[in-house]
This record gives structure tokens, C-alpha cells and sequence, in this order.
């Protein structure tokens, strides 16, 4: 009886978080922020949000071996119900070197380029 009860309650606990985690009133820059997405295809994960060794915002990409990229001084558009954002001239401050558009949903983030179009989804 006990472990059905617990089985219940950590059910119910699972189904409460995700339902508050797709909050429609937040913002999808609320939502994202600090948030990993993960790409299958090449085993890299992207994050926006606050980068402290740069103390600014913008995205950090992580790759399938643990290298890290940072782009910043991204400009930043909305939809008008602030569920989608895209960033447009991101630059790497290494290189000078830009992503291209990035569109933010909150179920994915999707890079394009000239070269194509790469998905990211969200990490549970």
C-alpha cells in the first residue's frame, strides 16, 4: 500500500512540475533562460541566458566534447505573445564569427545559417 501511495505522489509531482514548466503566461526568454538543449545529431547541447565569465547574455554552446563557445551582443525580437524570440547577429568574441538567426521556442531552439538549418530540443 505504502508504494503504490509513493508511486502516486511521484507521479502527480512529475505531471505538476511539467505542467508549471510550460507556464503560457512566461515569456519564452523566461522559460529558456539557463535552459540546456540538446542536439542528437551532434551531441552538443546550447544554453541562453546569463554567461559569467563574459558577465553578459547570450548563448553558450557545449559540444560532444566538452568544448565551450560563447556568442554575445545578440539583438533580440519577439512575437507579439512573447512565445517566440529570435536572435539575429551573435558574435563569438574569439573570432568575430556570428550563428546566423537563432529561433527560440520553448520546446526548441533552431540555429539557421546559410549552410542549413540545425535543431536543438530541450533537456527534461
Amino acid at each position: 500500500m505504502n508504494k503504490i501511495i509513493l508511486v502516486i505522489f511521484f507521479l502527480s509531482f512529475k505531471i505538476l512540475s511539467h505542467a508549471q514548466s510550460y507556464n503560457s503566461n512566461q515569456s519564452v526568454e523566461e522559460f529558456a533562460e539557463g535552459r540546456w538543449y540538446y542536439n542528437s545529431e551532434t551531441k552538443s547541447k546550447v544554453k541562453y541566458g546569463y554567461i559569467s565569465p563574459l558577465n553578459t547574455y547570450g548563448l553558450t554552446l557545449k559540444t560532444s566534447k566538452g568544448n565551450t563557445g560563447y556568442f554575445m551582443n545578440c539583438s533580440i525580437n519577439f512575437s507579439s505573445d512573447k512565445q517566440y524570440m529570435e536572435l539575429t547577429g551573435c558574435m563569438n568574441p574569439e573570432t568575430g564569427g556570428g550563428v546566423g538567426r537563432v529561433g527560440f521556442y520553448k520546446d526548441r531552439i533552431i540555429f539557421s545559417g546559410d549552410d542549413g538549418k540545425l535543431t536543438y530540443y530541450l533537456e527534461d
